[in-house]
């Protein structure tokens, strides 16, 4: 069984599985208003992608200088994106075309999840095999083991979440197949103090909303092929040719 941990700091509760069975017997209990997020390092924060750059670069952290490179960023989008998704820019909220625009590789101040816990263990296992040696494909399987390192999969509570800079994004995917194939969420931290959603949420909340589940590294090959057999690809999660593109190197590769 899971070895619990708990963060004197922030109270978050940790669940290091012994093994891909472990955690699958959790994910099975989760209730459904659960949001989850793969992480193929165990020591990733929840950081939006413009969070991580901001940190990672010096640049500066003030939400008013983080909402100004996301306009500049969003604006330049809509503006390529309409003539090849071939929209009127207005027809579609900020909201949507900033979501899009994440999906499609964008740095924006969305942190994206899913509704289904097996999704994000997609993503945390799938990053494994170009994490390891470089010279692998991105979607590559790893042969043999994964090292002693542990992937993450985080739970979030949002049941009746009222913070007062954190926004719950859940937006019909009419124009957006990446998020509707993955059951995609997105929140946006809107705050100066915090560039990462554990520390706002433990400074806003009593109630434990955040759990993070480890499983390790070397459970690639159990772990990728149960979500195999699941239908849980990358040409199932991208429906279209980067998804096709991908699981042909799964496949060249095994």
């Amino acid at each position: 069984m899971a070895r619990t941990e708990k963060d004197r700091t922030t109270g978050l509760v940790i669940e290091h599985c012994v093994d891909w069975d472990d955690f699958v017997r959790y994910a099975r209990t989760v209730p459904d208003d659960f949001l989850f997020r793969g992480h193929a390092r165990e020591d990733w924060r929840l950081q939006s992608e413009l969070d991580r750059v901001v940190e990672a670069q010096s640049l500066p952290r003030s939400l008013t200088y983080r909402k100004q490179v996301a306009s500049r960023a969003l604006a330049d989008f809509r503006e390529r994106a309409s003539a090849t998704l071939r929209l009127r820019p207005n027809e579609l909220t900020d909201d949507e075309w900033m979501a899009l625009a994440r999906q499609h590789g964008m740095v924006t101040p969305f942190l994206d999840w899913t509704k289904s816990p097996f999704v994000s263990a997609f993503f945390a296992f799938s990053e494994l095999g170009h994490r390891a040696d470089p010279n692998l494909p991105r979607g590559a399987w790893l042969r043999g083991s994964a090292g002693q390192d542990r992937v993450a999969v985080w739970g979030f509570n949002r049941t009746g979440i009222q913070f007062e800079e954190l926004k719950m994004i859940e937006l019909l995917p009419w124009a957006n197949a990446r998020q509707a194939a993955q059951r995609g969420a997105y929140t946006l931290l809107e705050s100066d103090a915090y560039l990462d959603l554990e520390s706002y949420i433990h400074s806003q909340s009593e109630m434990p909303r955040l759990i993070k589940w480890t499983i390790p590294a070397s459970e690639f090959q159990s772990a990728m092929g149960d979500l195999e057999r699941m239908n849980i690809t990358w040409s199932t999660l991208f429906s279209d040719l980067t998804g096709a593109a991908l699981t042909a190197n799964s496949v060249a590769f095994r």
